[in-house]
């Protein structure tokens, strides 16, 4: 196959208007890309066959609907903004847990002790100090947290230690969870499950969208992961749930969705 040669062609702009980068006095004296220092808000527009080109026809397959370029765009950015909430939602959920374990265990390393030898957490512990060692970093408690990964932290939330785990984290002597009074535990993981799809969808670049020609349902999807993160935040501390909500970007991205050619 030829290579393709249609460069992306941005809309023209406003006379007067200039999203030169240079203009911007923080990036004054500072020499960056040409096209960085072109670069424009508006859509560029390049064909199918180039952008399967660039990033493979199997990843492509997925956005059945055209200006393709515009729905792949529009994906990535409702990704990385879903990314940026559940980062702290995220850290708030491992803290949270951190603080109730530590607090209930007595001991900074809970982990540590006899009550929460919990087979694969505490081998992923094991690996957390491994991998802190060979980045030549402190294996110190709180690197420690910092390293386990949200799959880690939700399985502290499963079924099977609901006699255990959920009890201690729950237990208003060492905290609790004040702001969840119905204290559902399967409830807690669903969401807490969903974030977690969600994240590692988003994070190898995987779609969230469906390119639904039903714009209603794929925002009513899109909005339902919004409310995991919400609900999560908010059982844990509403103050952090409304923080994290006034620095969201994730509903003014999702109101950017592209009109569909089809529509």
């Amino acid at each position: 196959m030829m290579p393709s040669n249609d460069a992306p062609q941005a809309r023209g702009e406003g006379h007067g208007q200039s999203n030169d980068p240079g203009g911007v006095p923080m990036f004054r004296g500072i020499d960056l890309p040409e096209a960085y220092r072109r670069q424009s808000y508006h859509d560029p527009t390049v064909s199918r066959e180039t952008l399967q080109e660039w990033f493979s026809s199997a990843r492509l397959s997925r956005y059945r609907i055209e200006p393709v370029d515009a729905w792949y765009v529009w994906n990535t950015r409702v990704s990385k903004a879903f990314l940026e909430d559940i980062s702290h939602v995220e850290v708030l959920l491992r803290n949270f847990i951190d603080v109730r374990l530590n607090a209930d265990a007595g001991i900074r390393c809970w982990w540590d002790s006899p009550k929460y030898q919990i087979g694969s957490f505490r081998n992923n512990v094991d690996k957390a100090k491994k991998r802190l060692q060979r980045a030549k970093l402190k294996a110190t408690p709180d690197q420690i947290v910092a390293s386990l990964s949200l799959d880690n932290w939700r399985f502290l939330l499963t079924q099977r230690l609901e006699a255990t785990v959920w009890k201690v984290l729950t237990d208003l002597r060492n905290g609790g969870m004040p702001y969840y009074p119905g204290r559902s535990r399967a409830d807690f993981e669903t969401n807490v499950e969903l974030i977690r799809c969600v994240r590692n969808r988003a994070s190898h670049q995987e779609p969230l969208i469906n390119a639904d020609l039903d714009q209603q349902a794929e925002v009513r999807r899109l909005a339902s992961y919004v409310t995991a993160i919400d609900t999560v935040a908010r059982n844990i501390n509403p103050g952090a749930a409304d923080w994290i909500a006034a620095h969201s970007r994730v509903l003014d991205v999702i109101a950017q969705r592209p009109t569909s050619q089809h529509q």
